[in-house]
């Protein structure tokens, strides 16, 4: 997550974060049996921003094999994962930005709209730091929001906040331009776009980049 938004993890809790992701047509992982068929030979699969477990969660219920991490930055929803997926992964907290793995995954997935907390600028970085990560034919999957609804006020055609109680989200939509030219600036080749809807009819896209 962005510096900025720490806090705001801190205070919610995964509580309300589960309500949110009902709220969105999340909480039942529609997007994880979209991607089976992409990662479910990899033998180390990173989650970053791991939250309070979805991802992991639906990924055992889907029936993926391979070794999980689920890394995370904010300490209280680590306490959380440690809890809930104790045995389904390995908790790593980390803050994206900063991260080292002792060895490099097969996919790396970065889900919900985590890559919406930072600036453009950052964008690129991150995308460009991933890519020195993953190991030669490795996976990153990209998940961003087609249009803002539910969660957030858009203020123009990029830029959303999100104030609630717990304190307020500042965020940058990329487009689907933008996004490709991350990925091709940091190496990777576009493999494809996974196009949905949730059951609240939320439209989504997962962005799969490979490492070739």
């Amino acid at each position: 997550m962005n510096d900025a938004n720490i806090e705001f993890y801190r205070r919610i809790g995964a509580s309300k974060l589960q309500e949110l992701a009902a709220l969105q047509g999340l909480a039942q992982t529609p997007e994880i049996p979209l991607l089976m068929p992409i990662i479910k030979d990899a033998q180390l699969l990173v989650e970053i921003g791991a939250g309070y477990g979805r991802i992991v969660k639906g990924l055992k219920n889907n029936g993926f094999q391979g070794k999980v991490v689920a890394q995370e930055r904010c300490p209280e929803l680590c306490q959380v994962l440690r809890q809930d997926c104790n045995g389904d992964a390995e908790i790593f907290e980390a803050d994206i930005k900063r991260q080292q793995y002792p060895q490099k995954p097969d996919v790396l997935l970065w889900m919900w709209s985590g890559i919406l907390e930072f600036t453009p600028e950052e964008q690129q970085s991150v995308i460009q730091s991933l890519f020195g990560h993953l190991q030669k034919g490795g996976i990153l999957v990209i998940e961003i929001p087609r249009e803002i609804r539910y969660v957030g006020k858009p203020i123009d055609e990029r830029k959303i906040v999100v104030d609630t109680e717990w304190g307020r989200l500042d965020a940058y939509l990329p487009s689907e331009g933008e996004l490709l030219t991350y990925g091709a600036k940091a190496g990777f080749a576009h493999h494809q776009t996974i196009h949905y809807q949730t059951d609240t009819g939320l439209k989504r896209s997962m962005y799969v980049f490979e490492k070739k």
